[in-house]
């Protein structure tokens, strides 16, 4: 049984019931419109989508790669790792999800140290993409594609 809880008062969320909890459903394609409380997961295209947690209703897509989001899941419960920060909704949400709980960070997501971390992960990610393992079979598909 999900339960909710409702956003403080003063808050920047919008108005809704702020959620606890994600339960998986896996799929091929996802729904027009997304339930709150269910993490929407598509293995063949290796993305997820969720109603945002604070209540607010909008979707929430987290791809999955080795620079992006990575999925765990033991049969029951998900983990999505690292956090789903909302920056650019109006609700500025921030949260992580461990077995399927939600776990709210609370103090301001636009300070320096969030700014750092998050050019930091950006910058990790462009190193991935110049390993050699990629660039390699990036170059093999351009060259049979040429043929």
């Amino acid at each position: 049984m999900q339960s909710f809880i409702l956003p403080t008062l003063g808050s920047k969320r919008m108005s809704g019931m702020k959620i606890d909890r994600l339960r998986p459903t896996f799929i091929e394609h996802f729904p027009d419109q997304l339930e709150p409380g269910v993490l929407y997961v598509s293995m063949k295209y290796a993305i997820c989508a969720h109603s945002c947690a604070c209540g607010c209703g909008h979707k929430v897509i987290t791809p999955l790669s080795p620079t992006k989001w990575k999925l765990l899941y033991d049969g029951e419960n998900v983990t999505l790792y690292p956090s789903i920060g909302n920056y650019g909704l109006p609700c500025q949400s921030h949260y992580f999800l461990t077995n399927s709980k939600i776990e709210w960070v609370d103090g301001d997501v636009h300070n320096d140290r969030s700014q750092r971390k998050r050019r930091k992960k950006r910058r990790k990610g462009f190193r991935w993409f110049r390993r050699k393992e990629y660039v390699n079979l990036r170059l093999e598909y351009s060259t049979d594609s040429n043929e």
